[in-house]
């Protein structure tokens, strides 16, 4: 990601030197060399900038998924935890009980 956002700058600098060359050139067969570049440096750019969205869309797919399976283990974790606590608590009830019935006929 971080390679794609700098080859995607360095395609935008490169298209503004190109285009301020060309608003400095006085030759027509200069300035139309520097035309074509200057198109073609524009259409590189377009598909780069379209790569680039392509995949920070990608990049946040991604995140929004681990984000949704972070969410639905934690809520597992969540149910499990709940369902141990209930049988510590049940545990401790028929122990308690159980010590009752000792004492009792004890």
């Amino acid at each position: 990601m971080e390679a794609a956002r700098k080859n995607l700058l360095d395609l935008e600098r490169q298209h503004q030197e190109t285009k301020q060359k060309l608003q400095q050139c006085k030759e027509t067969d200069s300035s139309n060399n520097l035309e074509a570049l200057a198109r073609q440096e524009s259409e590189t750019l377009e598909m780069e900038r379209k790569i680039f969205e392509d995949l920070e869309f990608q990049q946040l797919e991604i995140e929004a998924r681990m984000e949704e399976e972070r969410e639905i283990i934690e809520q597992e974790l969540l149910k499990e935890e709940s369902e141990e606590e209930s049988k510590l608590r049940q545990q401790k009830v028929n122990r308690e009980y159980n010590n009752y019935l000792f004492d009792y006929y004890i």
